[in-house]
């Protein structure tokens, strides 16, 4: 069954009248007809089954239903902290980790960052990343979107993960022992929230990776190949999902 995230200000009670973006997916993604049926997401996480009863030039209504019992959220709290990349590799990243059960995505600019857009065009990256949380979180289950931030320095990036506490990794490229059986890269026990950085095109330099272990960072490495950043994040967030039991 497709599935509708419903803005606050799209509920009227049992009703809703969808507007904008969402109508236009409705009617012309979807292509619902009066009494067609599909899976509206409410804002307070609850999933019911709505109805189609009227379709309009630019709005669509539709009535609600039963409530859907599954829900695919993450049960534990994983935040991803990515270096700002060049181009939109990191929709790609969005879009994945999204799938995978992350909760929060932050960019982190780092030294070897080329990236390094300007309040507008970090403000224009962020409302597309949210668009893209926002579908992906639709296709696999999810009843709510991770939260993403705005790219922040690294130092405020450790800074947050320090005042946080719980369990904070960080991929360092001279770590070349990979994960498998009998090297977990989560440690024992594992608090929440668990926080993850993944360094820029080059990774991490050595200056940074101390100042991590320094805030009370784990270092990890994924093995002895050289991956994309787009890649370590997602390959890193798969991992901890599985080491999770959130794939289960």
């Amino acid at each position: 069954m497709r599935r509708v995230f419903v803005p606050v200000e799209s509920l009227h009670g049992e009703a809703v009248l969808f507007s904008g973006g969402e109508a236009h997916y409705l009617r012309h993604v979807l292509r619902l007809t009066p009494g067609d049926r599909f899976s509206a997401v409410l804002s307070d996480g609850a999933e019911r089954i709505a109805t189609v009863s009227a379709i309009g030039e630019d709005r669509v209504a539709a009535e609600l239903g039963p409530l859907l019992a599954e829900n695919a959220d993450p049960r534990l709290d994983v935040r991803l902290r990515p270096a700002l990349v060049k181009g939109r590799k990191l929709d790609l990243v969005v879009q994945k980790c999204t799938e995978l059960g992350v909760a929060q995505i932050g960019p982190i600019l780092c030294d070897r960052s080329v990236a390094r857009p300007d309040p507008e065009g970090a403000a224009h990256k962020l409302e597309r990343w949210t668009r893209i949380a926002v579908e992906a979180a639709r296709q696999c289950g999810r009843r709510s979107p991770p939260r993403l931030a705005p790219p922040v320095a690294y130092a405020d990036a450790l800074a947050e993960v320090r005042s946080l506490g719980g369990t904070g990794l960080i991929l360092a490229p001279e770590v070349t022992v990979g994960v498998g059986p009998g090297r977990p890269i989560l440690p024992t026990p594992v608090v929440e929230p668990i926080s993850v950085l993944v360094g820029p095109e080059g990774g991490f330099t050595a200056e940074e990776i101390d100042e991590g272990v320094r805030a009370g960072l784990r270092p990890v490495g994924l093995g002895r190949r050289v991956l994309r950043a787009e890649t370590a994040a997602i390959g890193v967030c798969a991992l901890l999902m599985y080491e999770l039991g959130e794939l289960a």
